[in-house]
């Protein structure tokens, strides 16, 4: 069964703690643009982990998917940098 980034990222929710649960989903969709020293491209985008999120209501994980997702962001470039932020 092929697995999609965001499918992953919510496989993970029901293994990973919180905050780990919320670097693994800066990681999947942090994107440099062609000017960063290391360009680099997402591998899915926020709305997408929304989506999944969405249609497996049931899945275990999926609630702290849900908190996680309020955290996320697109720019923090490594899981201490993401940790540093988290309250």
């Amino acid at each position: 069964m092929s697995r999609t980034p965001a499918r992953t990222w919510l496989d993970l929710a029901s293994v990973l703690g919180f905050d780990a649960l919320v670097a693994a989903g800066d990681s999947v969709v942090v994107e440099h643009g062609e000017d960063f020293p290391l360009p680099r491209q997402p591998l899915t985008a926020v709305p997408d982990l929304q989506r999944i999120v969405r249609q497996h209501p049931g899945m275990r994980g999926v609630k702290r998917a849900r908190l996680a997702l309020d955290l996320v962001r697109a720019g923090a470039d490594s899981a201490p940098e993401t940790m540093l932020r988290l309250p």
